[in-house]
């Protein structure tokens, strides 16, 4: 790639790196509640993406099926929380297992407690991590970040007064983006890794994804598409990253020259298809499917959660 195409991915990255940010804050000001419905439909749609990976690797790859191919199709059916797939699901399953104790926290303790505690997360992750590359915090996909985060959601949620105009939060999140895009851009003429830049524990990276969550606050939206897309957000994240891998598609459509017209085009076509098709699947899994999760979240309901968890 050119100095000038990695500059113009630099700054695109910078603006758009706070998503997964932005989904563990409003996590937070939702507030996880750790259900067994919930654990059940989690589970069962990353179980139901990582076989469908699975499927299409051994038949692009023409792979025969053995006893120890078998063996790896339970396991990615079953071990889906440790697979090396979804380092995001990973973290995720472990913030909806803390999600009770960490609610508990909260609810009885004082805004003065709270902020002290998120400003003993900021100083792991911004200060240790971030700034002196501390290794079990060091770039912001750590459980600690997560914690950070949800806890500064809920914040925000309770106690912030967010009575600011919709062009501050704007303007604060543009401002942000653009630091990370200016250190971005400093480290790679230096001849330094960028991956600093766009760690998620940046504070720059931070502050645009808590400005942009407050930004959305503001805004009634009222679509059915919008809706639908939501609905199978998780699922268009497993078929991107699992089953057919958008970015690297790209990667590989650009370094092999393809002309600038039709690569395009085919950007377009993979985003598109990439979203469309994971929709139409996670239906039509729900509607094959969707009754047997209920009864298994039933069970898993009487079974543990009532007793050992709510």
């Amino acid at each position: 790639m050119s100095e000038r195409d990695i500059d113009l991915a630099l700054i695109a990255d910078s603006f758009l790196i706070c998503g997964v940010n932005v989904f563990i804050l409003i996590s937070g000001w939702f507030s996880i509640k750790f259900k067994a419905k919930s654990f059940v439909k989690l589970f069962a749609v990353c179980s139901f993406f990582a076989i469908m990976g699975w499927e299409i690797h051994l038949a692009v790859n023409d792979i025969p099926i053995g006893g120890g191919i078998l063996l790896r199709f339970v396991k990615r059916a079953i071990f889906v929380i440790s697979s090396k797939t979804w380092w995001f699901i990973q973290l995720y399953f472990l913030l909806m297992f803390l999600s009770t104790f960490i609610n508990k926290y909260i609810e009885n303790a004082s805004q003065k407690s709270l902020i002290y505690t998120i400003s003993i997360f900021l100083f792991m992750n911004v200060y240790l991590g971030w700034i002196q590359g501390i290794e079990f915090v060091k770039d912001g996909y750590n459980l600690f970040n997560f914690i950070m985060l949800y806890m500064i959601g809920r914040y925000l949620r309770l106690y912030w007064e967010n009575d600011y105009g919709k062009y501050r939060d704007l303007l604060v999140f543009i401002a942000a983006s653009i630091a990370t895009a200016v250190l971005a851009l400093l480290l790679n003429r230096m001849g330094r890794n960028t991956y600093m830049a766009l760690s998620y524990n940046s504070p720059f990276i931070i502050i645009a994804s808590i400005s942009l969550l407050l930004l959305f606050t503001k805004f009634n939206i009222q679509s059915k598409l919008i809706n639908l897309l939501a609905s199978s957000s998780l699922a268009i994240y497993l078929f991107q990253e699992g089953v057919f891998n958008v970015y690297r598609n790209i990667k590989a459509m650009y370094m092999t020259g393809v002309p600038a017209v039709k690569f395009a085009l085919m950007i377009v076509l993979f985003f598109i298809l990439s979203m469309l098709v994971p929709i139409v699947v996670d239906k039509l899994r729900l509607w094959v499917f969707g009754k047997l999760e209920e009864k298994t979240a039933d069970v898993l309901d009487k079974k543990v959660f009532q007793k050992y968890i709510e």
